[in-house]
């Protein structure tokens, strides 16, 4: 699988320049050290950031760069108008990092994991992960009203119901058997508002 991967990346080098080959070997170094190493990433503050960065973020530029790599351009406004792009999905990924390190709070003490739990409290941990919940679909509605994603990202409130109902579940009893996989699921049905947001979008531009 890693030497498919890394023809596949050598092809796209090939095709799109080497800004690809840094940005994959960037990613590449973050998946190694976040699960290895003698102090792994995901074993410190620091896990949440780097996964929901490295696959909210990182992917996003990736993909932005490999279509339009003829006139892409290396300038802050530009990046930064990615970074707004890919922020809800760089917090909804984070977030399943820390529900799992609230989750597992107890067992990481006996293990001296310190993760960010260990400096904040399960409760504390809580309630910022319902805050960046609601900071995710705050950051959409910021992004629709600077331009960035088209009016048709509203959709995003078709699943907020749903979304807020897991964030309630996952409140109320923070078991990763039970109630862990409220925060996949608030990542699953958030991205699927913002697919539907753009579906609508495409659709519109194509009948017009």
């Amino acid at each position: 699988m890693f030497g498919v991967a890394a023809l596949i990346g050598i092809y796209l080098t090939v095709q799109v320049g080497l800004p690809l080959l840094w940005m994959g070997i960037f990613c590449f170094l973050i998946g190694l050290l976040y699960a290895g190493g003698p102090i792994p990433i995901s074993s410190t503050p620091f896990g949440e950031l780097a996964s929901g960065f490295t696959m909210g973020v990182m992917i996003t530029l990736i993909s932005v760069y490999i279509n339009s790599y003829q006139i892409f351009q290396w300038h802050w406004p530009l990046l930064l108008e990615i970074l707004l792009a890919a922020s809800p999905e760089f917090v909804w990924i984070a977030n399943i990092m820390f529900a799992n390190n609230i989750c597992d709070a107890h067992e990481d003490e006996m293990n001296k994991r310190h993760t960010i739990v260990h400096y904040l409290g399960v409760k504390p941990a809580v309630f910022i992960w319902n805050i960046l919940n609601g900071l995710a679909i705050a950051l959409v509605l910021i992004a629709i009203y600077i331009g960035v994603y088209p009016i048709t990202l509203i959709a995003i409130i078709v699943p907020l119901p749903f979304m807020i109902k897991q964030m309630r579940l996952f409140t109320h009893k923070q078991v990763k058997r039970e109630t862990f996989v409220c925060s996949v699921k608030i990542l699953i049905n958030g991205s699927m508002g913002l697919c539907l947001g753009f579906l609508i979008y495409w659709l519109y531009a194509l009948l017009h």
